[in-house]
């Protein structure tokens, strides 16, 4: 697996710059929004807080991250959660929202969870501001995800070439970039494991467990919803898949529409 290749293949499936001006268009500050959205959360001034923790990302910092994650996905109960550097994206694409859908009270009470969970993990004061981005339809979702995979790992690369590999103070192109990085072995070395470029993804999963009724002697078998997690894209955007497939039909206008 090539971490590499991922990057590449996802910088050629979409146009950042398009999907960037897309997305922040649908920033909301209305009261009331309805699925499907994503709930956005960004730390704040997480390169002076956790500055000492490691670099250029830390594991430290990105396990208090999918554990806020894992958080914001139980209490939301989101389709999807994925965090990336110092962010972390709630996907809610279908059923009632919370509160009425009232964007406030999910906005104050995502960046309490996330802030309040990374804090204590970190040990330090720890915050998060949030928004919601509205989207058209449940496909968009994948839109939305690819263009956040592709700002997270643009970062990580552009921290690369800077910092470690000291090629220059302006980043030049994500495919110039990810070749310098593919000739540097320490540089090379720095995109593994996966979480490092690529973040973390998480959804919810029914497993069936067999276990014995001890009233009765008798084997059963239990479903239960658990969360699943990747770090590797490609598995991401199949799920997503998945669930826009999954999703009650919605105007065609509104669907997928190729980049």
């Amino acid at each position: 697996m090539d971490p590499l290749k991922i990057a590449l293949d996802i910088a050629k499936a979409i146009n950042v710059a398009k999907l960037s001006e897309l997305f922040k268009g649908r920033e909301l500050f209305m009261d009331r929004v309805e699925p499907p959205m994503v709930i956005r959360l960004d730390g704040v001034s997480f390169s002076r807080v956790c500055r000492d923790l490691g670099f250029p990302r830390s594991e430290a910092v990105h396990k208090a991250l999918v554990e806020a994650g894992r958080r914001l996905a139980r209490f939301f109960n989101a389709d999807m959660v994925y965090t990336v550097s110092d962010e972390i994206n709630v996907f809610l694409l279908r059923g009632e929202p919370l509160y009425g859908g009232r964007a406030s009270k999910l906005l104050s009470i995502s960046a309490a969870i996330a802030s309040s969970s990374a804090s204590l993990a970190l040990g330090r004061e720890a915050l998060f501001d949030s928004r919601v981005v509205k989207l058209c339809s449940a496909s968009e979702a994948i839109d939305y995800l690819l263009y956040r995979v592709r700002v997270g790992v643009g970062n990580y690369l552009s921290t690369l070439y800077t910092k470690v590999l000291r090629l220059g103070r302006q980043t030049p192109s994500f495919e110039e970039m990810a070749r310098e990085v593919s000739r540097d072995p320490r540089a090379r070395e720095l995109l593994t494991p996966l979480w490092k470029a690529f973040g973390t993804c998480m959804w919810f999963e029914e497993v069936e467990r067999k276990g014995v009724d001890k009233l009765r002697g008798v084997e059963v078998v239990v479903r239960r919803r658990v969360l699943a997690s990747s770090s590797d894209p490609r598995a991401c955007l199949e799920r997503l898949r998945f669930l826009a497939r999954s999703s009650p039909s919605e105007d065609t206008s509104t669907q997928r529409q190729p980049l």
